[in-house]
């Protein structure tokens, strides 16, 4: 029944959507739906899983918000396309394009939102030395020792017990080949990055992991950090 109602509610949308309205009616019904739907959105979300009153509002906010998108790529489609002028044809189609492409994205991830999945929550083992144990890999390559800092208390501060957590900081930025590298001036900063990146973990009690070689980014970061765990 929900999504017969759905359904119907999308039927009378789509055709508000192609509704010709003035400058004025326009900017009026574009400001008077996205009012509503910022006073909409503190009711979606709540205890999960989501209720039936929950998903009703989830579609009806969605389906709302794809009305605004609508109406604007019919007046983009139907309004904005000149055909007149062979010199500015060519980069306005491009733009089009790319708003056609962003405007698919934004269709496809509609379908994703109405309908998310939900897991049951599955109950721990009360004996906690069951509890699975879990490495947390945070990866670096330039970002500066503060982010660094920051992002390490984050995961220290997660809700686990000490003993079965490991936070690893995966230092990209002070490879063996970093610090040997040719130019002299960086290759003594990544010794010093990787100093006191060193020290950093020591004092936060995080593992600290590099490697020789920069090789595959951020997913040859992982894979060799993946032996040590």
């Amino acid at each position: 029944m929900l999504y017969l109602v759905s359904l119907f509610i999308a039927g009378l949308l789509i055709a508000l959507a192609a509704l010709p309205l003035d400058q004025g009616a326009q900017i009026q019904f574009s400001v008077a739906l996205l009012a509503f739907l910022v006073l909409l959105r503190p009711l979606i979300y709540g205890r999960l899983p989501f209720d039936n009153r929950q998903r009703f509002l989830r579609i009806l906010f969605v389906l709302l918000a794809l009305l605004l998108s609508i109406r604007y790529f019919c007046w983009r489609t139907f309004e904005t396309l000149l055909f007149a002028n062979p010199l500015s044809l060519v980069p306005g189609l491009i733009l089009y394009g790319a708003e056609l492409f962003a405007f698919t994205v934004l269709l496809i991830g509609a379908f994703v939102y109405i309908q998310p999945l939900n897991r049951p929550v599955l109950p721990m083992p009360k004996d906690r030395s069951r509890w699975p144990t879990v490495d947390v890999l945070v990866q670096t390559y330039d970002e500066p020792d503060s982010v660094i800092e920051l992002t390490l208390l984050g995961a220290l501060a997660i809700d686990y017990p000490a003993d079965r957590i490991k936070i690893w900081l995966l230092d990209d930025g002070a490879t063996r080949a970093k610090r040997t590298q040719p130019d002299p001036e960086k290759a003594r900063a990544a010794c010093e990055r990787g100093r006191c990146l060193r020290k950093l973990c020591a004092q936060l009690g995080v593992n600290y992991l590099t490697r020789e070689r920069n090789e595959s980014a951020k997913a040859g970061n992982i894979n060799h950090a993946l032996q040590y765990l």
